[in-house]
């Protein structure tokens, strides 16, 4: 659906001043409708930060996703804008358009504590290079959204703010660790949400709360000012898999962001100096798509296996070419135990002996999970087992880029449920009466993209019988993230307008 049909759909169309359109609907425009807005004026940047502020101020308390508000700044800035726009001053794409961050990005002069007690009044004197790209095109920072502890967790919560809760059923998670990112995004405080994803940490708060997140090709966007480590404190010793990405509410939007984003920053030394290209412009007709309805050992529930069963079916009516089929390198349990092997060896790197003794002791309780046995291997890892750890990652991340040579994308479920109550999963989930490892039920699906540096897009696709958001993955050739966003518009013509929650 394009932004026109858009604004049909929501009874926007033909409203031409912010007077005519109610502060309710501002909020869940898609945010290159919001920049286009203020720049042809529309609406005013004031105009549309009142809207988010009114917002906020109406649903946060029952939510908890936005922790810090930059409410004087932003206010000083929006009329700054406006000011700058009557003058004939365009600062860049997004002029005007007020923002949101996880609180694990450095803001300059705006608290940023990565839900940890220590940090609790830490003020950055300089700003995450996510952070300094997007100011630069003319977003205004609005505030940051919440985090469980050093965004180490599938659910948000934390001693300083407390628990984020989901926009569409406040008695359900947001997930996490980017949970107050798709909740504020979800919930109308903002149009985007810059979040970071080492294990699912963008994709299962995006699936949870019906909204669009993009998982970079690792190593596109820099991390530097992302914490942990405090950029005071740069000793890094985890260099694979994790990333920084957007939360927004379309495709489109999604890969605007990417291009003000990606590129090396003179810090981050893992980003290479790659430009990023998109290749032919993609139909429905001659699409190559390539799916599996569930993971071994991970079962989905029956809305979610019927929904992208009706999904591939209308691709295949449109045209597409959509073969059901799992990638080699995809095979399980080995690659969830190798993604823990290697994730583990990274973080305990610099740990001294007797702690890595507790974490082997530690993660070996866990047998029944792949991933834990695998972090039991990864806890005192010898130079030897990394180097090996790298190779056999090397070797599937070869084997999918034969897979795309045959594929555009592969499309695979975003988790095996909606979004769940707070709290650890029991032991033993039962998914419609099919059992797992409960431990295992937020990181099944993100995590082998992870481990393997793909980039992801997750969009919502339809709702379940509780009313509740459910999200795909659509997983694309490594650096190819702008034609994965091309794949992604395309699928959003059949699934329609992001949905807003009940009572939003």
């Amino acid at each position: 659906m394009n932004r026109r049909d858009f604004l049909a759909a929501t009874g926007l169309a033909g409203l031409a001043t912010a007077q005519q359109i109610p502060a309710s609907d501002i909020v869940f425009l898609p945010l290159l409708d919001l920049a286009a807005g203020i720049r042809k004026g529309t609406f005013s940047s004031v105009e549309v930060l009142e809207a988010h502020l009114a917002q906020i101020a109406r649903h946060n308390p029952s939510v908890n996703a936005v922790v810090t508000r930059n409410e004087q700044g932003a206010r000083s800035r929006a009329a700054e804008a406006d000011r700058a726009l009557a003058a004939g001053d365009v600062w860049g794409p997004l002029h005007g358009v007020p923002v949101t961050f996880k609180d694990v990005f450095q803001t300059a002069g705006i608290r940023t504590t990565a839900g940890f007690p220590p940090m609790a009044n830490y003020v950055p004197q300089i700003d995450a290079t996510v952070v300094a790209r997007l100011k630069a095109s003319g977003a205004i920072v609005l505030g940051k959204t919440n985090t469980p502890v050093l965004a180490n967790g599938f659910a948000t919560e934390n001693p300083i703010f407390g628990m984020t809760r989901n926009p569409w059923n406040t008695m359900r998670s947001p997930g996490g660790s980017s949970g107050g990112s798709a909740a504020a995004v979800a919930a109308g405080f903002s149009p985007l949400d810059i979040g970071s994803d080492f294990n699912g940490s963008l994709r299962i708060p995006a699936h949870y709360c019906g909204v669009y997140s993009l998982k970079p090709t690792e190593n596109i966007v820099a991390q530097t000012g992302h914490i942990p480590p405090p950029l005071e404190t740069p000793d890094r010793t985890v260099r694979h898999m994790p990333v920084a990405g957007p939360i927004a509410r379309s495709a489109d939007d999604l890969a605007l962001v990417l291009l003000l984003l990606a590129g090396t920053d003179g810090f981050d030394w893992e980003v290479p100096p790659v430009r990023l290209d998109k290749g032919a412009p993609k139909t429905l007709s001659g699409l190559r798509v390539a799916w599996i309805d569930e993971f071994p050992e991970a079962p989905v529930t029956n809305d979610t296996r019927t929904g992208l069963e009706r999904l591939m079916r209308e691709i295949e009516s449109r045209g597409s070419r959509v073969e059901k089929r799992m990638p080699d390198a995809l095979r399980f349990p080995e690659i969830w135990e190798d993604s823990g092997e290697l994730s583990q060896a990274q973080i305990v790197a610099l740990m001294p002996p007797a702690e890595q003794d507790r974490q082997v002791a530690n993660w070996q309780r866990f047998p029944d999970n792949p991933i834990f046995r695998g972090y039991a291997k990864g806890s005192k890892p010898s130079f030897a087992q990394y180097i090996q750890a790298l190779n056999r990652r090397d070797a599937r991340r070869t084997s999918m880029e034969r897979f795309f040579l045959d594929f555009d994308v592969f499309v695979c479920p975003a988790g095996v449920r909606p979004a769940p109550p707070p709290g650890a999963a029991p032991t033993t989930l039962m998914i419609d009466g099919r059992s797992m490892v409960g431990s295992m039920s937020s990181p099944a699906y993100p995590d082998p993209f992870s481990y393997l540096g793909l980039p992801v897009v997750t969009m919502p696709v339809l709702l379940s019988s509780e009313g509740l958001p459910i999200g795909v993955q659509l997983v694309g050739k490594a650096w190819g993230d702008l034609d994965l966003l091309s794949v992604a518009a395309l699928l959003a013509e059949i699934v329609g307008p992001t949905r807003r929650p009940p009572g939003f």
